[in-house]
């Protein structure tokens, strides 16, 4: 996970860089005025613009604590550019907004379990109110390859 400096302190912080559309969870941390990143005070509130001036930062240990499976299906919809889209039996991985499915083309995920994980762990979120489709929350550069 990367290094992230606070912009006054240049005190590190590893994790990952929240971006529009995050819901902030209770130990994420933000790029306090006092030169410290502090615990969110505002739980359960999104991110609704990515020109927003504060960093919010998902530290490395609330992403070490999801499953393998739910890391390693993090990394790739990051690193391929790809849309998560549940389904009622199996979850699909996509390039873009889909109209309908298209097995041919789009990845079929095995590991339903980590695709609901992922969802649950606040780090995708809905492009759109109620369109059950997922993109990740964070700038693409936040994780390796």
């Amino acid at each position: 996970m990367p290094l992230h400096l606070h912009p006054r302190s240049s005190a590190p912080i590893q994790g990952v860089r929240l971006g529009r559309g995050a819901k902030l969870l209770p130990r994420d941390c933000y790029d306090s005025t006092n030169g410290t990143w502090q615990e969110c005070p505002c739980s359960g509130l999104q991110i609704m613009s990515s020109l927003c001036p504060t960093i919010w930062i998902r530290p490395t240990k609330q992403i070490e604590e999801m499953s393998q499976g739910a890391q390693n299906l993090l990394q790739y919809l990051v690193r391929e550019k790809q849309y998560l889209v549940p389904g009622h039996w199996s979850s699909w991985a996509v390039s873009s907004i889909p109209k309908r499915l298209d097995p041919r083309i789009d990845l079929r995920i095995k590991n339903d379990a980590a695709a609901q994980e992922l969802i649950g762990s606040g780090l995708v979120t809905e492009v759109s109110p109620g369109s059950n489709i997922y993109w990740p929350v964070m700038d693409t550069s936040s994780l390796g390859s």
